[in-house]
């Protein structure tokens, strides 16, 4: 539902088409199907009161010629991301042994996403500091942020700016490696911060 104000947006605007992509769970670089973004197309088509394209992939020639030229005032899904191991950078191959995404592959990839669409607009604070492939925009001449990153930036903005008193900051989460620069610039701004989940 978050994404749905930019999506509009952009539609209203007179955009030909929206490509979108998403992630669901860990599938670790394999297609796993109760990840698939299938059934969220149906959803999407709902909420929007418009047909949703979805396509069984996010990557390769396939899908740049459904998003090459598509009827005006389209909106296409792309599958899951993170079926490919060159979305995360790594995950484990058939056998479960941990494995890490070719640099040409990676490219390769990236280079795909970037024929999707003319502009890149993220609207994935969640991941937003990952190095993803989707994340990054690479090969994109224009991007943006959509309404819900800057809802949550002006979230940010409000707490961190001029905060109600006194304040408490309540991070969790499993890899602290990820949220060690954000606890070292709350510490200064915050009155008690509690760290829970995997991080405590």
């Amino acid at each position: 539902d978050g994404a749905l104000p930019t999506i509009r947006s952009v539609l209203d605007r007179g955009a030909k088409s929206v490509v979108l992509a998403s992630h669901l769970g860990r599938p670790a670089g394999n297609p796993v199907s109760k990840f698939s973004l299938e059934p969220v197309a149906k959803i999407v088509e709902e909420k929007l009161g418009r047909r949703v394209t979805f396509c069984t992939d996010c990557s390769g020639e396939e899908v740049e010629k459904l998003c090459a030229d598509p009827p005006p005032g389209s909106v296409i899904l792309l599958e899951n991301l993170r079926f490919h191991v060159e979305e995360e950078g790594k995950g484990v191959d058939a056998d479960g042994n941990k494995v890490k995404a070719d640099k040409e592959a990676t490219k390769a990839f990236r280079a795909s996403i970037a024929k999707l669409a003319d502009i890149y607009c993220s609207d994935a604070f969640g991941t937003a500091h990952r190095g993803h492939s989707s994340m990054v925009g690479e090969g994109y001449a224009v991007k943006c942020s959509g309404f819900l990153v800057a809802k949550e930036l002006g979230a940010f903005a409000k707490v961190l700016d001029s905060p109600a008193r006194p304040l408490t900051a309540i991070l969790g989460g499993a890899k602290v490696s990820d949220k060690i620069q954000l606890i070292k610039n709350l510490l200064d701004k915050v009155n008690i911060m509690i760290i829970g989940g995997g991080m405590a």
